[in-house]
């Protein structure tokens, strides 16, 4: 593994497996599982998941990406998975949430819903 593949693991853009992550910290699969399961109450996919929504939040806070944008910078590929899954964890569709608390481009704002 290089800075970049890390980089990418770190920040949810690849999806995690017990051997990257091994691969990683330098710790057997099976241990690096033991862990995990010790002090984490969430399944690996729900935490990346998680991670995932929080990053997608800051893009539509942040950016005027489209949904479909930030569903693939967040690496998803289902925009519809990502849209019911971001409304799981939020309790607001993406759209919705951007409408709240987001970047518009100037005066997008006023004319939504």
């Amino acid at each position: 593994f290089d800075g970049i593949e890390i980089e990418r693991i770190v920040n949810c853009e690849d999806d995690l497996t017990w051997e990257i992550l091994a691969e990683v910290s330098n710790l057997s699969p099976g241990y690096l599982q033991k862990l995990y399961r010790k002090w984490c109450l969430l399944r690996l996919r729900d935490f990346q998941n998680l991670c995932r929504m929080e990053k997608a939040a800051g893009y539509l806070e942040e950016t005027t990406l489209s949904v479909k944008e930030v569903c693939s910078a967040v690496g998803m590929k289902n925009t519809s998975y990502f849209s019911a899954l971001f409304r799981q964890v939020y309790g607001l569709s993406p759209r919705e949430y951007r409408h709240m608390y987001g970047a518009y481009p100037k005066g997008c704002r006023r004319i939504y819903g």
